[in-house]
């Protein structure tokens, strides 16, 4: 009920629009909100009546993802995508006047936030990494020991072969988006599915249907910043063209760093515990959320929340 849902002009390459929902306005502490890869702001709903009691959220569609308007894509290397997304953030922050507030990204918007905080951190008191993307900088061309042995043989195995399969889709600059618009029908079958083995039980049944029906009809769309995906990560592992763990981390020292991964995650989390164990600082900690695998926000959305109001009291 206390939801506003508008959309934000910005000028990038002429008029645009990114999408947002905002909530929790009598709260003083701003927390703004970045879904992952070809995702959609309303992933987060499941965590926004908890999270409002105590910040101001905004959630916001990356521009040419979700709601948010598709302009061209123009970009072909990892620096000009990566500088898409945090300069049309920029002008989407400047936009609502945002000048103190915290930052949480899961998957790709992760990685973007990390990105945003490395490149202006001005005003920005901390980072909630949700499962982020491209923190590992070392043995790319394999699986870590520490993420294999804890995935288990079966979904190690599985995981490498869905890998194999993501390079022939880089190879040839084929997007989900794009897979799910040449098989529409069984995609959408699929994607309900998915939403269904992903909501948890508190969640209604019919939430699962709703957003399934959703996210298809989002990825229909054509157009946007899809390819994003193949300028910024690499293959075979997923990884980034610039590891977080390399270099950004490093350089955000002066906020404090929250890290959160699936204990069941596919996405190899050893680069952000290495990072924790080695760090040379106290603000960056790393955990795992219980009964999830990547899709943290969904499969245990009431440990995400928790842990974020823990960190505001610290």
């Amino acid at each position: 009920r206390d939801i506003d849902i508008y959309d934000v002009p910005i000028n990038h390459n002429g008029p645009n629009f990114i999408h947002t929902i905002e909530c929790g306005k009598k709260n003083k502490e701003n927390l703004v909100l970045l879904h992952g890869y070809s995702g959609s702001l309303t992933l987060f709903y499941p965590m926004l009546k908890d999270l409002s009691r105590k910040y101001h959220v905004y959630c916001i569609d990356f521009l040419g993802m979700g709601l948010s308007s598709r302009s061209e894509f123009k970009c072909e290397t990892a620096e000009e995508a990566v500088q898409y997304f945090v300069s049309t953030f920029e002008k989407w922050r400047k936009a609502v006047n945002l000048r103190k507030y915290y930052l949480g990204g899961h998957s790709f918007g992760g990685y973007i936030a990390a990105a945003i905080a490395y490149k202006n951190r001005k005003g920005l008191k901390g980072l909630f990494l949700m499962s982020p993307i491209g923190v590992g900088g070392t043995n790319e061309n394999g699986v870590s020991e520490e993420w294999a042995e804890a995935l288990g043989w079966a979904k190690t195995n599985f995981w490498t072969a869905y890998f194999q399969v993501y390079c022939k889709f880089h190879e040839e600059k084929i997007t989900p988006n794009e897979l799910v618009r040449k098989f529409s029908p069984v995609a959408n079958f699929f994607i309900r599915k998915y939403m269904s083995s992903l909501l948890n039980k508190n969640q209604p049944e019919a939430a699962a249907d709703l957003l399934g029906d959703f996210l298809y009809e989002m990825l229909m769309i054509p157009g946007g910043s899809e390819q994003a995906v193949h300028c910024i990560l690499k293959p075979p592992r997923i990884c980034a063209e610039f590891p977080l763990e390399k270099v950004v981390f490093n350089q955000i020292s002066d906020i404090p760093v929250y890290c959160y991964y699936g204990e069941d995650d596919w996405n190899d989390w050893s680069g952000a515990q290495r990072f924790s164990r080695l760090a040379p600082r106290k603000n960056f900690k790393f955990d795992f959320i219980p009964k999830s695998g990547h899709q943290v926000t969904l499969q245990n959305p009431e440990q995400i929340v928790e842990k974020m109001l823990i960190s505001l009291k610290a």
